[in-house]
């Protein structure tokens, strides 16, 4: 009995360290493909988040991160995957993604966050690595799903794009609207509804809706728009239509940009430098088909096109890709090198990077000299560096039909983490066995021992003669009388 229960308590104990691993957050020092993915810099810590990865029905509820405070080399950048709060984690491609204002969390919305792909929008902590559902009602307004930017003051702006539904399967309708979320501080003005807020519509101005195109925020107030589509139409919008609009004044106009325009494109990306007004531009697909992986530059003083001489080993043309420009370097992760989006070897997982001074694609990188330094959006904010903390537990998710990476990412830990217990289980038990047996075999031969030493004993008392009482030593014979 005392050793069935010392089994009981070594195998609990082993149990309860098995499961405490499913209580962690799953890192994998690697990075995955992705397209459509968004990305955000918080502190010094690249964040990208969601896409799709080996094919574009393979949506993603997973992040990855970069820590670009330390130099690396740009064919083994320092990755991490990560599946954080998957029970909670939004499933998300082509939607919005934006930091809160202290620098420790994103937010997340598009029309696959919700559930049956309806609208959603959800908040992460980066400090605990857990996710808020924030709650969608009939009454709330819905921003488009497009590209979103943010000025620094804790709004984000998402201007133009498909308007999301909280109906499954309903269309997705074309949107000329410009809306702005407020953000203040870590968390946003009303979560009792989404914090959207109509700020124009412009029907009386001669611009068509655009969706894929790209947006970002100056230090002056301005957001810059350029390229995309029109819907339903899918019309290529000249990159010499750039619309603009004051985020101060609230005047909104459409420029007729000059110099070396470049050719029309859509699910290009752009960023702003480290000056707050040259607009970098790298890729897209155009209108026959092509896929580009040229430089083009804005100067927003001036609205006049350039396209610098770039050195350097040129990388693959891509579409839908993420960037993020830190100090002079434009950071370019993942997006598409093929337009079959169904195929594998299309999403690509590199990482390549642009210096935005010397117009040069670079085989190491190097963190600047001096921050702050400039986000995505291309507002400079002030860095923090994000710490770490506990971890919250890997599920599944269910906001998706289909299992994506992170459902597979957690399945796989379950199965493996299930096999450990059994095998350690097993391995246990039959190492107490032996051990039960080995102490039950001991003391079978400590008792056939203890036997053999009182069977000697009785023995060896029938063959030795006793020994004579003292009384008998006194009696004299009869030839011993005295004389």
């Amino acid at each position: 009995m005392v050793h069935q229960r010392l089994l009981s308590q070594r195998i609990a104990r082993s149990l309860l360290i098995l499961l405490g691993t499913l209580t962690t957050r799953t890192q994998v020092e690697a990075v995955i493909p992705r397209g459509a993915a968004h990305a955000v810099l918080l502190g010094k810590i690249i964040w990208v988040y969601g896409g799709f990865s080996n094919n574009s029905q393979n949506v993603l509820n997973t992040a990855a991160t970069l820590d670009v405070s330390i130099p690396w080399s740009v064919s083994s950048p320092p990755w991490t995957e990560r599946a954080d709060d998957l029970s909670k984690a939004p499933f998300s491609q082509y939607g919005t993604m934006f930091p809160t204002t202290d620098q420790t969390g994103f937010y997340v919305a598009d029309q696959n966050s919700g559930t049956n792909n309806t609208y959603g929008m959800a908040k992460f902590d980066t400090i605990n690595y857990i996710w808020t559902i924030l709650p969608v009602s009939t009454s709330s307004t819905l921003p488009p799903t497009n590209r979103v930017t943010w000025d620094d003051s804790g709004n984000a702006w998402v201007w133009m794009g498909l308007l999301p539904s909280l109906i499954s399967g309903a269309p997705q309708v074309a949107s000329l609207g410009l809306y702005k979320l407020l953000c203040a501080g870590a968390r946003p003005v009303r979560e009792s509804s989404i914090p959207a807020h109509p700020i124009m519509d412009p029907h009386s101005k001669s611009a068509a809706e655009r969706r894929l195109h790209q947006m970002v925020w100056l230090p002056s107030g301005l957001l810059i728009l350029t390229g995309g589509i029109s819907t339903p139409s899918n019309v290529w919008i000249p990159m010499s239509q750039v619309l603009t609009y004051n985020t101060i004044t609230g005047a909104w106009r459409e420029v007729t940009a000059t110099g070396a325009i470049p050719a029309a494109r859509h699910s290009h990306n752009a960023t702003v430098g480290p000056d707050g007004y040259l607009i970098t531009i790298y890729g897209g697909q155009g209108e026959t088909t092509n896929m580009f992986g040229d430089i083009v530059v804005l100067d927003a003083r001036t609205f006049i096109w350039s396209a610098p001489t770039i050195s350097g080993t040129v990388p693959a043309p891509r579409i839908k890709h993420s960037a993020v420009q830190v100090g002079n370097a434009m950071i370019v992760m993942g997006g598409a090198i093929d337009f079959d989006l169904t195929a594998p070897s299309s999403i690509s997982s590199e990482t390549i990077v642009l210096n935005t001074t010397t117009w040069s694609w670079l085989t190491t990188y190097t963190p600047p000299k001096s921050w702050p330094s400039v986000t995505a959006s291309g507002n400079p904010q002030s860095v923090t560096v994000t710490t770490t903390a506990t971890a919250t537990t890997t599920i599944i998710s269910t906001f998706s039909d289909s299992l994506g990476v992170g459902a597979i990412v957690g399945i796989t830990v379950g199965v493996i983490t299930v096999i450990l217990i059994v095998v350690l289980f097993l391995l246990l038990w039959r190492h107490e066995r032996r051990l039960a047996a080995s102490l039950v075999k001991k003391d079978d031969e400590e008792a056939k021992r203890t036997a053999v030493k009182m069977a000697d004993d009785v023995v060896g008392a029938q063959v030795l003669a006793p020994e004579k009482p003292n009384e008998w030593r006194k009696i004299q014979k009869p030839d011993d009388a005295e004389v």
